[in-house]
Formats: structure tokens, sequence, C-alpha cells
């Protein structure tokens, strides 16, 4: 019964969604209703200063061999809703001490993110001037996020991408600019369409009016240090 709730909510998400009137704010706040409650899992810092977050049911993912690994298919699990970090400056907190930020050496980092796993998604809010963000989880971690300094205008701070069947996802991007771009895919065709933010935040919380301030700040421009060198454009797609 909770997964029929679960997939009636989203699909009348994707109604709404599909309205000419829908706003960026508006298709942000339907997208993370879905993962407020939910436990993280398969949290993961490997690369640069990339975050991915694991939410919902798991599935197994199997990409076939392609030319760069002819000889390897690659599968994994997967979360229902994936929420990937990049391309931004970020600050990880636990109970209001600070874990590591995007330039925190590799080991730092895995800390911060064990530390983050099976934590539940109690809130979510951005900022669009300038773009930034927090996420704050049950057992009293909080990740900050803001836009770097230099941002390439299409840079992407995070992607929350919800996997609907086999080859059929919808990626929601928030760009430096503080915009958001929804990408579909259902087989072999595609949709994009960038949506402007206005002005102001967007919250999304448990057990707090749907357009409240977030509960605390973002940290001053000291907490967080200059973009590493590993960062690399992101790309769309399924997977």
């Amino acid at each position: 019964m909770q997964s029929a709730r679960l997939v009636a909510a989203y699909i009348g998400s994707l109604d709404s969604m599909a309205s000419e009137h829908m706003t960026g704010i508006e298709t942000i706040r339907a997208a993370f209703r879905l993962l407020v409650g939910l436990p993280c899992w398969q949290v993961t810092g490997e690369f640069g200063s990339w975050l991915t977050f694991h939410f919902g049911a798991p599935r197994i993912s199997v990409n076939e061999p392609c030319e760069a690994l002819r000889y390897r298919r690659l599968a994994g699990v997967e979360g229902q809703y994936e929420l990937w970090i990049e391309l931004c400056d970020w600050v990880a907190f636990q109970d209001g001490a600070k874990l590591a930020h995007n330039e925190s050496d590799r080991e730092t980092i895995r800390r911060a993110a064990a530390n983050l796993q099976g934590q539940k998604l109690l809130g979510f809010s951005i900022g669009t001037r300038p773009p930034a963000g927090e996420f704050v989880f049950d057992l009293g971690g909080r990740l900050y996020i803001r836009r770097y300094e230099a941002s390439d205008p299409q840079d992407g701070l995070w992607h929350l991408s919800t996997f609907r069947g086999p080859d059929a996802c919808q990626i929601i991007s928030f760009k430096a600019t503080g915009c958001a771009s929804v990408f579909e895919q259902q087989g072999d065709h595609h949709t994009k369409v960038d949506y402007p933010c206005e002005d102001g935040w967007i919250a999304v919380q448990q057990d707090a009016p749907p357009n409240s301030r977030p509960p605390s700040q973002l940290p001053m421009s000291s907490e967080v240090q200059t973009p590493d060198g590993l960062r690399t454009p992101s790309s769309g797609g399924c997977g």
C-alpha cells in the first residue's frame, strides 16, 4: 500500500510538472517532497568534490559494454532516487561540528559520507540569489552548498534523478544561474526544459510551512575554499 501511495503521489507530481504554468521552484518542490522522510543509503564521496546519495527502493542497474569498456558490463545497485552534489562549494556538519568540505582530503570526505549514511532527509531548501542550499537530516547531519564564485552558468550544483523504469527517468538539475533544468527520458525519446526560479528561498520540510525560511544560514565564505581541480562537466542520461 505504501508503494502504491508513493507511485500515485509521483504520478500526481508529474501531472503538475506538465503544466505550462509550473515554475522552477514548484518543479523542485514537487520532486523533493517524495524524498523527505526517507533514509539515504550508499552515500559516497569518491571523486573530486562529488557526493552521491541514494533514496527509496533499490534496483539493479546494468550497463552493457561500450567502446571505452568493451569487455566490462557494469552492474550495481542504485536507488529509485539519486541525489548527486557537484560543481559547488559544500560543507558537511554533524550536530553543529564541521566534518568536511569540498576541498577536504579523500579520507575525510569518505568519513563525512559514512556519517550521513542512513540518516533520513528531514528538510531541503535552496536560495536563488545567490544559488545556494541546505539539506537537513534527522540525526543531526546537515549539508550546506553554495555556487562557486567563478561558476560556469551551466554548472549544476546538484542533480536529482528519479528512475521510472527501464530507460525511463527524470533528472532535475539546479544550475549556477539559479534556474532548474528538467531532463525527461523515455526510451529513445527525451526532452529538456529550463525553468527560471524566482528570487528568494524554497523550503521542503517535515512539519513546517511549505515556504518557511530554512532553520539556519549558509556558512560564511571562510568556511569553504576554492574549487578543486578534479571537477568535470556533468552528463545527462538515465545510465
